[in-house]
């Protein structure tokens, strides 16, 4: 028998060592048609193997744009469907998931978009009286001239790892993605190039940043690895 999590014991039990998405391609396999995942609020449901295809999307569409073990990817918005996948894809990937607490105002998200190097921001819309599409574009407002860029890229000399933006949505947001949009950008990635970047990961390696609640002063971004996720 394996163990699912360190233990602090002696034991003759071993630790898996299973990276996140590895495991949900695991359970995915096991689960099939399984209900996965039910967001009333958005009247949403999907199965094991469907939650597993919408993370291939996202993470396909994550190594088009050119991110590399390692990179930030930020998502900045309330319980969605969509953020699950983004969580899960990040992992699949080994690009660490930077969560931006939903309630940050304008000054707060330029911060923490720069502190931690984001590369990709997820948004949504707004939320709870807060327009989200509305500060982006107050924090960073070049991100409407990346409409007539390839691939949208950003290009802010005030944000320089900044490269794309895409909307938990699906309007037009112009120099922004939408969710359905930027998941097209993956259809050239083959399944192969996936498993090679899965492949090289390690359970040790980093996958999320959390931002403290500054009190005291501003945030502090704290590393968190797969293991102690």
């Amino acid at each position: 028998m394996d163990l699912l999590s360190y233990e602090h014991c002696p034991s003759d039990l071993h630790f898996l060592g299973d990276t996140i998405g590895a495991c949900l391609r695991r359970i995915a396999r096991e689960q099939g048609e399984k209900e996965a995942m039910v967001a009333v609020h958005q009247e949403k449901r999907l199965s094991y193997l469907q939650l597993d295809a919408e993370v291939d999307a996202v993470a396909k569409a994550l190594l088009a744009l050119g991110v590399e073990t390692g990179d930030r990817v930020a998502v900045w918005s309330p319980n969605y469907w969509e953020w699950v996948v983004v969580q899960y894809a990040t992992a699949r990937i080994g690009v660490v998931l930077v969560t931006i607490n939903p309630a940050y105002r304008p000054q707060e998200l330029a911060f923490v978009l720069k502190d931690s190097r984001t590369r990709v921001l997820f948004l949504a819309e707004a939320y709870k009286g807060s327009d989200y599409l509305a500060m982006m574009r107050q924090v960073c407002p070049q991100i409407e001239d990346a409409a007539g860029r390839a691939h949208r890229a950003v290009g802010s000399a005030e944000f320089p790892h900044l490269r794309q933006a895409v909307v938990l949505g699906y309007g037009s947001y112009g120099g922004m993605f939408n969710f359905a949009e930027f998941k097209e950008e993956g259809a050239g990635v083959s399944d192969s190039e996936l498993a090679a970047r899965e492949a090289a990961l390690g359970c040790d390696d980093d996958i999320n940043i959390q931002y403290t609640s500054g009190t005291t002063g501003l945030p502090k971004g704290v590393t968190l690895t797969i293991t102690t996720y």
